[in-house]
């Protein structure tokens, strides 16, 4: 039993422990306000940092470009200072300034976040540029401009990935649908990355090292493979015609691009890749540049058929799914004028279907050797 004369203490201590908790209470609260203000002040000082990225003045972005990587090395505001610099980089024409954001990306070690990042942005960039041929094939008015700034970004895009890829191991990157043609990456590693349906012709990926990756439906047309290694990785359906796969140096035999992909490096004198909703098509032509062997799948079917080159046109026939017709060429944009390749689309009129709108990329000579011999011979 509690004397009564211990009543005072204990009610002493309890408001003691009282005053204490409080005390403890409002100095974390203290701590939290100061935390937040502090966070405010940087996001606000980022906010003005960035504004100058915008600037026609090179010195003034230059300013902005090292006032916003500053906040890099800051917790609270390291994610959205490396997305404004990444972002500002696609629209930089000043090679110093894009040292300056590189170098420190590189310097914080954030070259996997800004990668990663950099890859999900040129997914987008590239559907962007899809859908707005779509909606020229549909009938919109031609925005020339539109799809020169588009490829201009997408090309710094890659250039800004070469760069950080380097001589780097890249781990757990999704390059699913992308567009990546002269990617440069020599000697790079690459380990449980997604490349499905990414294009990746004329890549530089000599003595690079891909583990446990995927590359179902990737389009290596005319890549650098010499010396590369794919342990442990799928390569369904990949297409690389065209492609340098000799190794110079002895490797694992097993996982050689050489013994991987050989079996996908069929000659051909041109190639299409059709791509509409989840349906992928491969059009594939062998000495006769006009005929075409065609297949269609998506997820739960595969279709064959053969496709012949006309005037403005190409005519579908003996389809397994009895869907005979023709895909009309309305429009072609030039990728890259050097190799041949453009993009091509138009009116598309098969049996059992309502006329819709059709989109490919055509590699009118995807062996790169000839097609620079053809242009020689041209000029």
């Amino acid at each position: 039993m509690t004397l009564a004369s211990d009543t005072p203490a204990i009610a002493a201590l309890v408001t003691a422990f009282v005053a204490v908790v409080g005390l403890v209470v409002t100095a974390i609260f203290n701590q939290l306000n100061r935390r937040d203000a502090v966070r405010e002040q940087e996001e606000i000082a980022l906010h003005e940092a960035s504004k100058r990225l915008a600037s026609f003045s090179a010195p003034k972005r230059a300013l902005g470009m090292a006032a916003v990587v500053e906040h890099l090395d800051h917790k609270g505001t390291a994610a959205s200072a490396r997305r404004i610099a990444l972002n500002a980089l696609h629209y930089e024409t000043e090679p110093l300034v894009i040292e300056l954001a590189l170098d420190q990306i590189k310097h914080s070690g954030q070259e996997l976040e800004a990668t990663a990042e950099l890859v999900h942005l040129n997914r987008h960039l590239w559907r962007s540029l899809f859908a707005g041929f779509g909606r020229v094939l549909a009938g919109a008015e031609s925005d020339e401009e539109f799809m020169s700034a588009e490829l201009d970004k997408l090309s710094a895009n890659q250039a800004i990935v070469s760069r950080l890829v380097d001589g780097r191991t890249v781990r757990d990157v999704d390059f699913t649908d992308t567009f990546y043609p002269g990617l440069w990456a020599p000697e790079g590693g690459f380990v449980n990355c997604n490349f499905s349906s990414a294009l990746l012709h004329y890549s530089n990926l000599r003595g690079a090292r891909f583990e446990h990756c995927t590359f179902d439906r990737t389009i290596l047309i005319g890549a650098y493979l010499e010396d590369a290694t794919f342990s442990g990785s799928s390569t369904s359906d990949v297409v690389s015609i065209g492609a340098r796969l000799h190794g110079r140096t002895e490797g694992p035999v097993s996982s050689t691009a050489e013994k991987v992909l050989a079996r996908e490096n069929a000659s051909a004198s041109s190639f299409l890749y059709e791509f509409e909703q989840d349906w992928r098509g491969h059009w594939t032509a062998g000495a006769d540049d006009h005929t075409f062997d065609a297949e269609w799948w998506n997820h739960s079917d595969t279709i064959h058929a053969e496709i012949v080159a006309r005037d403005h046109a190409f005519e579908r026939r003996r389809s397994s799914d009895g869907n005979d017709g023709l895909y009309n060429i309305d429009r072609t944009e030039t990728l890259d004028a050097q190799r041949r390749v453009v993009l091509i689309g138009g009116t598309r009129r098969l049996q059992s279907r309502v006329p819709s709108v059709w989109r490919a990329i055509w590699w009118q000579e995807p062996d790169p050797m000839k097609a620079t011999t053809d242009l020689a011979t041209d000029d």
